[in-house]
C-alpha cells in the first residue's frame, strides 16, 4: 500500500493523479482510514478503530466507529451502489449533529489526489474544532 509520506510527495508533484491507480473500488474504505490513522499519528493524535474491518469482509456498505484520544470523534460510512457502482463516504457525529460527505454518488476512478489528500486535512481540522468545542463546554459547566 502506498503510504501517506508517498501520498504527500504526489499532492505536491502530481495532484491529479488519480488515486484509482493506488487503489481500487473495494479496497478503498480501509485505504483512506489507513491513512487518515497516520495523518492523526504525524500529528500526535491517536485515532483509533472501534470496529475494525473484518477480515475478508466483502460487504458493499460499511460503518466504523473513530475514536481520538479517548474522545468520540464519529461514524464513517462507505456505501457502494451496486448498479452504477458510484460510492458515498460520509463523516456524521452525533454529538455534534454533523454529517460532513466526502463523496456523494461518485466513482473512484475521478478522485484525484489533491482532493484526496484535502479531506485528510479537513477531518483532521474537524477534530480539532470539536476538541475546542469539548473545551469551551467544560468551561462553561465549572462557571456554573
Amino acid at each position: 500500500m502506498i503510504s501517506l509520506k508517498q501520498i504527500e510527495l504526489i499532492y505536491h508533484n502530481a495532484p491529479t493523479l488519480p488515486i484509482s491507480n493506488y487503489t481500487s473500488r473495494n479496497e478503498f474504505f480501509p485505504f483512506f482510514i489507513t491513512h487518515l490513522q497516520e495523518y492523526f499519528k504525524d500529528r500526535g493524535k491517536s485515532l483509533y478503530i472501534e470496529e475494525p474491518f473484518l477480515e475478508g469482509e466483502t460487504a458493499q456498505s460499511q460503518v466504523i466507529t473513530v475514536v481520538v484520544d479517548e474522545n468520540l470523534l464519529g461514524q464513517f460510512y462507505y456505501l457502494v451502489d451496486e448498479y452504477s457502482l458510484e460510492v458515498s463516504l460520509f463523516f456524521y457525529s452525533e454529538e455534534f449533529s454533523h454529517k460532513y460527505f466526502l463523496l456523494e454518488h461518485e466513482l473512484i476512478e475521478e478522485i484525484p489526489f489533491h482532493t484526496y489528500y484535502f479531506w485528510l486535512g479537513s477531518l483532521y481540522a474537524i477534530c480539532e474544532s470539536y476538541e475546542e468545542d469539548r473545551k469551551h463546554k467544560k468551561k462553561k459547566k465549572r462557571r456554573r
